[in-house]
């Protein structure tokens, strides 16, 4: 069954390239998805930009920011254009909800990819600024208060870490 559904969605792809490309940021959207969920990267994330360029006012252009620097975070282990990516979010769509992940995100793949504390720091702290009532507060206070220490030193980890050992 899954296979039909592969070769139908791929059939549609297809039909929409063949056809001048995707008529709406939705039909584009789907288009990148598929790519993602075929594994191939480059592929998708070439597809969210070409929405992104093509309907830059749509809500799905925000969302497919955010989607290259999760690709290039999870997928490609590319970490400096994942942050540059979660931050292109956050400056050219401050107000979506998309920004407000994008700008936490840029503080965690600095940190945790990157080794760039300084730099995770400085994100941190304005996604702190933005949104000091946002449910990802406390995560942001916690990974300030810990940048740069071993899991081992990390007092709250300390029953976790021992555990695993």
């Amino acid at each position: 069954m899954h296979l039909i559904i592969r070769i139908f969605g791929s059939v549609i792809i297809l039909g929409l390239v063949a056809c001048g490309g995707p008529k709406t940021a939705e039909e584009a959207w789907k288009i990148a998805e598929s790519e993602l969920r075929s594994q191939r990267y480059e592929k998708a994330i070439q597809s969210y930009e070409n929405l992104i360029a093509k309907y830059p006012d749509s809500p799905l252009a925000s969302k497919s920011m955010f989607q290259i620097g999760a690709i290039y975070m999870n997928n490609t282990n590319q970490y400096d254009q994942s942050v540059a990516s979660y931050v292109r979010v956050f400056e050219n769509y401050p107000d979506t909800p998309d920004a407000v992940k994008a700008l936490f995100m840029a503080g965690f793949v600095s940190a945790t990819y990157s080794g760039a504390y300084e730099q995770a720091e400085g994100y941190y702290r304005q996604f702190l600024e933005r949104y000091p009532n946002h449910e990802l507060v406390s995560a942001a206070e916690f990974e300030l208060e810990n940048l740069g220490k071993d899991m081992e030193d990390i007092d709250a980890l300390k029953g976790i870490v021992d555990a695993e050992k």
